[in-house]
């Protein structure tokens, strides 16, 4: 069943910073953003228990059960979660993910300073 009502899919190549988080075995359990060539933002809350080594993520997954072919599948060097970190609250709910090797997709762009708020009636792409 989805969860998004009334959506259609974006362009394929639309969003090449997004990242599926998985297991080795190709479980997908949260999203990321490239914001480096190798440093993915994540949410803490999906800081996994094991060791590093049994995760990877894909760059530029599209769709999760048939990846594009310029999908990236790279392995992690590293999780590093906020030090502040609070389960409870979800404060300060964020992790980085080293990257074992560089993407060559794009990263997410900063914002270029203009107002932070849509305008009313704006198209908005999450």
């Amino acid at each position: 069943q989805t969860r998004i009502i009334a959506g259609v899919d974006a362009p394929p190549t639309r969003y090449p910073y997004t990242i599926s988080f998985q297991t080795n075995s190709g479980f997908h359990f949260c999203g990321a953003s490239l914001i480096a060539p190798d440093v993915a933002l994540c949410a803490a809350h999906c800081a996994p228990g094991e060791a590093v080594s049994n995760y990877k993520i894909v760059v530029n997954p599209h769709k999760l059960d048939s990846p594009l072919a310029v999908s990236e599948r790279i392995n992690l060097a590293e999780f590093v979660i906020h030090p502040n970190y609070i389960a409870s609250t979800l404060q300060n709910d964020f992790m980085i993910l080293k990257l074992a090797s560089k993407s060559t997709n794009p990263v997410v762009q900063l914002h270029n300073g203009d107002s932070l708020t849509p305008a009313d009636n704006s198209v908005l792409h999450v």
